[in-house]
C-alpha cells in the first residue's frame, strides 16, 4: 500500500526553489509536508510557539523526495515563510520530551486556574450570604 499525498507531491514536483515566496530557498519536501497540512495532515507533533510540525516520513515519501531522515519538521514564521528540516530520530525523541513539559506544565497551569475559580466562586458566595 502506497503512503504518499500525491496531489501534495504534484505541488512539490512543480516547485522552484528560485521563486520568490512562502517556499523561497526550500526543498520539495518543505512543500510536500505544507500541501500535507492543507489536506489536514498534522503530523507526530505539533507545537505552538514557535508553530511547529513534525512528520514522520513514510518510506514512499523518504524514496520520492529523497527524505534522509526519519522525520521532517515545517516551522511557519511570522514573516509568512515555511522553512523546512531534516529531523533525525534523537532530535525526535529530545522533541517528544519538550511536548511531554508542555503538555504537563499545561495541566498544572489548568489546575491552579480551576483552583482560583473555585475560590473566586466560594468568596463570591460568601459576600452573596454577608
Amino acid at each position: 500500500m502506497e503512503l504518499i499525498n500525491h496531489d501534495a507531491l504534484e505541488a512539490a514536483r512543480q516547485h522552484n526553489p528560485r521563486d520568490p515566496g512562502k517556499f523561497e530557498a526550500e526543498s520539495a519536501s518543505t512543500v510536500y509536508y505544507y500541501y500535507c497540512t492543507l489536506d489536514g495532515d498534522n503530523g507526530v507533533l505539533e507545537f505552538s510557539d514557535p508553530e511547529e510540525v513534525i512528520f514522520q516520513v513514510t518510506a514512499d515519501e523518504a524514496r520520492e523526495l529523497d527524505i534522509p531522515s526519519p522525520y521532517f519538521g515545517l516551522q511557519f514564521l511570522d514573516s509568512g515563510f515555511v522553512v523546512g528540516s531534516y529531523v533525525s530520530e534523537a532530535e525526535y525523541r529530545r522533541l517528544c520530551k519538550v511536548a511531554e513539559e508542555e503538555v504537563a506544565g499545561n495541566y498544572v497551569i489548568e489546575a491552579e486556574y480551576q483552583r482560583l475559580c473555585k475560590v473566586a466562586e466560594e468568596e463570591s458566595e460568601d459576600e452573596e450570604s454577608a
